[in-house]
């Protein structure tokens, strides 16, 4: 039989306030190459059920939710494509959201620089938007150069005069990091630039 102080304690727990919620994550970023050959694991440490979604259908996830501290494996499609591309895992668990961004490189490796040209050179890289491509110390011949930005859109494709080995690219976007994909008749390379 409850004593009066018992009832007392009883209604004290009920009126607990409840904990915020908690959720942490294990990553902020992923960057994978473009042909992954693993997955990558993420930890999740949470007060509460949490879930998962992803904005890309190359983008797998191997759980949708999970209650409390838990892990989840993060799976990419090989990127086909030239341009790098980006996704986003988003956890929640209650009110809190945690973005988890995902970079892969495209086909070529378009991180910093890609494919081998020997000789090339794109200066100055910081620049305010004026770039001097320089292929004078190849025996390549460029054809196109194409700039994308940082999640893979294609901006613009310039068309080369046959035999131009030194050319000054002006390109009026904003401050940021773009990609210079040039093809030639010895294959093509990519080169990260920006724009301050």
């Amino acid at each position: 039989m409850p004593t009066e102080n018992n009832a007392v304690y009883s209604n004290a727990l009920s009126e607990l306030p409840a904990l915020p919620d908690t959720l942490i994550v294990s990553e902020e970023s992923i960057a994978v190459p473009a042909s992954p050959d693993e997955e990558n694991m993420v930890s999740v440490t949470s007060n509460r059920a949490w879930t998962l979604s992803a904005d890309q259908a190359w983008i797998t996830l191997s759980e949708n939710s999970g209650l409390r501290n838990g892990e989840f494996l993060v799976a990419v499609s090989p990127n086909t494509g030239s341009a790098p591309r980006t996704g986003t895992i988003t956890v929640t668990a209650g009110a809190k959201i945690r973005i988890i961004g995902i970079t892969q490189d495209g086909v070529t490796g378009m991180n910093e620089t890609a494919g081998s040209l020997p000789g090339l050179s794109i200066f100055p890289n910081p620049s305010n938007g004026s770039f001097t491509v320089d292929l004078t110390g190849s025996d390549a011949i460029i054809k196109t150069i194409s700039i994308y930005d940082i999640a893979g859109k294609l901006l613009k494709n310039i068309p080369v005069e046959t035999g131009n080995k030194f050319l000054k690219l002006a390109l009026d976007y904003s401050a940021g990091i773009y990609f210079m994909h040039l093809n030639t008749d010895k294959g093509a390379a990519a080169q990260k630039i920006i724009i301050q």
